[in-house]
């Protein structure tokens, strides 16, 4: 389930992945900062110093987020802009980069998935398998779409496993939309 499209909209001074419909993930290209890390983003598992925003590679807009994958689970969870008050489907997708990577195994896995509002329960996930196969140095689309049975405020975590023993990821143009 990957896809590629490349139209940007600019939201306020953070632009934001719009391939149609609208986004409810606040800095989903990792354009604004806050200290050490992107704004609206918490990163857990993570010192700073495994990542950072940068210039290049860039899907869109100025920035990405560059994460160095070291053997440890990496999760990054965004904020909404509003409250996901429908029971309709949500569908979050987020465009990777994996410049280089290595498994502990034969495969790694990346988790997109949905969380509460206080990053206490993963209340929907869907989990990738990364092998040798994956296509590296290139952007490719990740979407998965949930269900939703929750109201009130989910927000969105993209999760690398403690199976990456290495490398490094970009991440870009991060997408919460309902009804898709």
């Amino acid at each position: 389930e990957t896809q590629e499209s490349s139209s940007t909209k600019q939201q306020s001074s953070e632009v934001i992945y719009d391939s149609s419909g609208e986004n409810l993930v606040l800095n989903s290209s990792y354009e604004a900062n806050s200290g050490d890390e992107p704004k609206y983003w918490d990163i857990t598992d993570g010192q700073q110093s495994q990542y950072s925003q940068v210039t290049e590679p860039v899907r869109s807009g100025d920035k990405s987020l560059k994460v160095t994958l070291n053997g440890k689970t990496i999760t990054l969870y965004g904020k909404t802009s509003q409250d996901t008050a429908s029971k309709a489907p949500y569908t979050l997708s987020v465009s990777l980069n994996l410049s280089s990577f290595n498994c502990s195994g034969t495969k790694c896995t990346v988790t997109l998935g949905l969380t509460d509002d206080n990053v206490q329960n993963k209340l929907h996930t869907k989990a990738f398998t990364i092998d040798s196969t994956f296509p590296t140095n290139t952007w490719v689309r990740m979407s998965a779409t949930f269900d939703n049975s929750q109201l009130g405020k989910l927000s969105p975590f993209i999760e690398f496993e403690s199976d990456f023993s290495s490398g490094t990821v970009y991440l870009d143009d991060v997408k919460l939309e309902i009804g898709s």
